[in-house]
């Protein structure tokens, strides 16, 4: 497994959290849900634009390093495991839900970060596990709102 196949699958998980967000967005009959959602469903803009702003060149040297087959993407199974239905949800389980696939985004990109050895893949991930921290802090701020 290469690296480039670990990047698919986070954006995978990505893009169907957002879809999940959506769902939630236009079924809950709450505006505070609706709201929460708007800025929980940022996050794959934020992932895709750190990767975007690789050269074409140092993004292929990174997704061609090798990982090791013990690394495969599991956080698609998580999201569907974890997620309630859309119309029912309320704002603390999102945040829940939320703050939970963060912490597993952080762990999987941890665990990634250990077999690289490329200095660009290193920071690629760093900039992951930036992001996941930054709005794990974030989170917790909002879980102190009443939405």
């Amino acid at each position: 497994m290469n690296l480039g196949e670990v990047l698919e699958g986070i954006a995978d998980f990505e893009v169907k959290l957002e879809s999940y967000y959506a769902s939630v967005r236009d079924e809950s009959g709450s505006n505070g849900v609706r709201l929460l959602v708007y800025f929980l469903g940022r996050n794959r803009r934020r992932i895709q634009s750190i990767v975007e702003a690789c050269s074409a060149e140092m993004l292929d040297g990174i997704k061609a390093e090798k990982v090791g087959d013990n690394l495969a993407c599991n956080l698609v199974e998580a999201l569907e495991t974890a997620v309630h239905p859309p119309k029912q949800v309320d704002a603390a389980q999102l945040l829940e839900l939320a703050d939970n696939l963060d912490g597993l985004c952080l762990n999987y990109y941890k665990e990634v970060i250990q077999v690289l050895s490329d200095g660009d893949a290193i920071n690629l991930l760093d900039r992951f596990i930036d992001l996941k921290q930054a709005e794990r802090t974030m989170l917790q701020k909002m879980s102190a709102v009443d939405y």
